[in-house]
């Protein structure tokens, strides 16, 4: 009976030592798995970033080129005499055209079609640069065109270091934006409508909302876009970094007429 009963207890040390085997390599089983997850997981994010920063370098490009052609064509003096004269109406079109852009980064979201996507995207493109050609045109002729690019893409490195480095979840700025933006729009209706001059407050301002939505767009590229989203993600950097071009053209000027000569 003893040995019986030995006999059993070894049957059931061998099978809790094989269950424990067992259970030890599925765990690592399931450790290799998670390992190669998360692999495959950065592999995948990695090149949704690069992606995406490719298509804010292309679209920014195009955006320059454009510009250029318009700049050194009459298409642009048209546009700046259309600015002077009919200045409610272009004043209009761009708050007209924000709404636009949300509307196309909403669709692209969604979209599948990759040629639909980038008709969307060089459209976008083609609007802004409509947009920005007076501006330009004076920028160019004050000479401040050139210290304007050399400043925004200096915000624009900055900053999106920053959101990489510190890799902070900044989606709480959304309701700061918002306000933000409402505030500002209100205080250039306000100026436009009453002729009042706010010297260089308005754009400086201007510049720090800029910059706080490329933090926004950079934070959220890092954690909530998904990996085929990358041309809906490129819009939006684009639309901030030009917003901060803008303000920086406007501050520039303002401080030109500050301290200029003329």
């Amino acid at each position: 009976m003893k040995k019986i009963g030995y006999k059993n207890q070894e049957i059931a040390d061998l099978n809790i030592y094989q269950n424990s085997e067992s259970q030890i390599a599925q765990e690592k089983l399931i450790q290799e798995n998670q390992v190669k997850l998360e692999k495959n997981i950065s592999k995948d994010k990695g090149l949704f970033i690069r992606k995406t920063y490719l298509h804010v370098i292309g679209g920014i490009l195009l955006f320059a080129v454009i510009s250029a052609m318009f700049t050194f064509t009459k298409i642009g003096i048209f546009m700046l005499q259309f600015a002077y004269s009919f200045y409610w109406l272009y004043f209009i079109a761009t708050i007209v055209f924000s709404f636009c852009h949300e509307i196309i980064h909403g669709y692209l979201l969604v979209c599948k079609g990759r040629v639909v996507k980038y008709i969307l995207f060089s459209l976008y493109i083609l609007i802004e640069a409509i947009l920005f050609a007076p501006l330009i045109m004076i920028a160019l002729a004050s000479g401040v065109l050139l210290p304007a690019v050399i400043i925004t893409l200096f915000f624009f490195g900055l900053v999106t270091a920053y959101a990489f480095i510190s890799k902070k979840n900044f989606s709480f700025l959304s309701s700061y934006l918002f306000a933000g933006s409402v505030s500002l729009l209100l205080a250039i209706i306000i100026g436009v409508s009453f002729n009042i001059g706010m010297g260089i407050i308005l754009p400086a301002f201007g510049i720090i909302l800029a910059c706080g939505y490329i933090l926004y767009d950079t934070s959220n590229i890092i954690n909530n876009y998904n990996e085929d989203q990358y041309m809906a993600a490129s819009i939006r950097v684009i639309s901030s970094v030009l917003l901060l071009f803008w303000y920086v053209i406007t501050f520039l000027l303002k401080l030109l007429a500050i301290f200029g000569d003329n």
